[in-house]
């Protein structure tokens, strides 16, 4: 697929704020690792990664819109629903409206205490997943040989949590389920194009849309 343009162009814009060059790596059948969460190191909202799992019948729901919802998940707390004024406890790891289950975050913990990684349990435990130190898991194969499953990859700018893809698949296989993964994406110009771009790149594995 490719971005199809209703309005503007991105003929015109600097190399590296183009979407195609974004877009080429995001497969739905990748072989090597796949960032499952991604944000800068500052405090800068200029991007974001995150994601979760859904079922190959909400795949449909799933691609409506490109922007994410799911707010229900990765956190516990009690609702009050009105008018039957009904107390209610919600676990965090569902989202029955979008069709959401929790499989991964990372806590701050408002910033006093060391940041906290977290993933679905039944994801660890199907590989027997083992942590290292630096953040990262590992499993062991019926041989005992080493495997790498999560990593952590930090610099000076970002941090991103990236998963070895064949293992991620397999997983998602024995589950019947699908990972959604939101790619959100700020580049600021000096100039706003001239017409405002609006274009779109759908598909039955992605929903992006690029505007001005």
């Amino acid at each position: 697929m490719a971005m199809i343009y209703s309005s503007g162009s991105g003929d015109d814009l600097p190399e590296h704020a183009r979407p195609d060059g974004y877009l080429a790596p995001l497969i739905a059948t990748p072989t090597e690792w796949v960032t499952v969460l991604g944000k800068p190191v500052q405090d800068s909202f200029d991007w974001a990664i995150s994601s979760y799992l859904t079922t190959p019948e909400a795949r449909a729901h799933a691609l409506q819109e490109y922007t994410g919802s799911q707010a229900a998940i990765g956190s516990a707390g009690i609702s009050t629903y009105y008018p039957e004024k009904r107390t209610v406890f919600e676990e965090g790891l569902r989202d029955e409206e979008e069709h959401a289950e929790f499989f991964v975050q990372r806590r701050t913990h408002h910033g006093l205490a060391e940041p906290t990684l977290e993933f679905t349990p039944s994801f660890l435990w199907y590989f027997d997943a083992i942590p290292r130190n630096d953040g990262s898991w590992y499993y062991l194969d019926d041989a005992g040989r080493d495997h790498e499953l999560v990593r952590t990859r930090r610099a000076d700018t970002e941090l991103r949590i990236e998963i070895a893809a064949l293992p991620l698949r397999r997983y998602l296989a024995v589950r019947s389920r699908l990972l959604v993964v939101h790619h959100d994406r700020i580049t600021r110009l000096d100039q706003v194009p001239d017409p405002e771009i609006d274009a779109v790149d759908r598909s039955d594995v992605r929903h992006f849309a690029f505007h001005s």
